[in-house]
């Protein structure tokens, strides 16, 4: 079943029997949990958007403006109801996943004084204000609409701020066995490299060692990847201290 682009494609996709009569059994599974007529309008449209979701109908990842169109509301609406949807259906652990990848991922240009970077989720855009300010980190960092901007010798305290201790603790396994690092030194050789090279992009609009060090990093977010360019550059870093 492809993706629906409008709201004419998603009435099409309950021609599919199977897909009608599952809606069906949740919707009423739903609505009558409690008593008949008694669920809110909002939640009514939270439970059909989450099916609809769920089932491939629409695309979480794409667009707002693609989704916003394939069901003919504003786009307001539309991150509105998937804020709604993540917060109650995402985990934690997958938000701090989603987060990381979103910061390991992105295009960072140069913009001004600042580095900046596109988001698209809303959860992982209150997320990362959340997580920071959890850490006690207030950095100058804002976002205008769909576009995150940070001061690039904040960048290294805002990613340190948001890395997992857990993610934390498996790279300075992986760099202990070569004798190189503590968890303490990881984070302190982090923001080293990382406050260089965003300063570097900002001043040279690219860096390598920029995109060396998010290429690493997410390679420990995903288990996939290799981590001696990332370990290079923190051993240099804890060598230069």
């Amino acid at each position: 079943m492809m993706v629906a682009r409008s709201l004419e494609e998603v009435r099409a996709a309950f021609k599919d029997d199977k897909l009608a009569a599952a809606f069906g059994r949740r919707f009423m599974g739903a609505y009558a949990a409690s008593a008949f007529g008694v669920m809110p309008k909002r939640e009514i449209d939270l439970a059909i958007f989450s099916f609809l979701l769920q089932n491939d109908v629409v695309d979480a990842d794409g667009s707002m403006y693609r989704l916003a169109r394939a069901l003919n509301m504003t786009p307001a609406r539309a991150r509105s109801l998937l804020f709604e949807y993540q917060l109650r259906n995402v985990s934690e652990a997958d938000t701090d996943h989603a987060v990381m990848m979103a910061l390991t991922t992105s295009k960072y240009w140069k913009d001004g004084a600042n580095v900046s970077f596109g988001i698209t989720s809303p959860l992982v855009k209150a997320a990362i204000t959340g997580k920071m300010q959890d850490r006690g980190v207030f950095a100058d960092v804002s976002l205008s609409g769909d576009i995150l901007k940070i001061d690039p010798s904040h960048f290294a305290e805002v990613l340190n701020s948001l890395l997992p201790t857990s993610r934390a603790e498996q790279l300075a396994k992986h760099l202990k066995r070569k004798g190189v690092l503590s968890q303490s030194e990881l984070r302190i050789a982090l923001s080293a490299v990382l406050t260089t090279s965003a300063n570097e992009l900002v001043s040279k609009g690219a860096s390598a060692t920029f995109d060396g060090a998010l290429k690493g990093i997410k390679a420990i977010m995903t288990g996939e990847g290799d981590l001696s360019e990332l370990s290079g550059m923190l051993g240099s870093a804890l060598d230069a201290m």
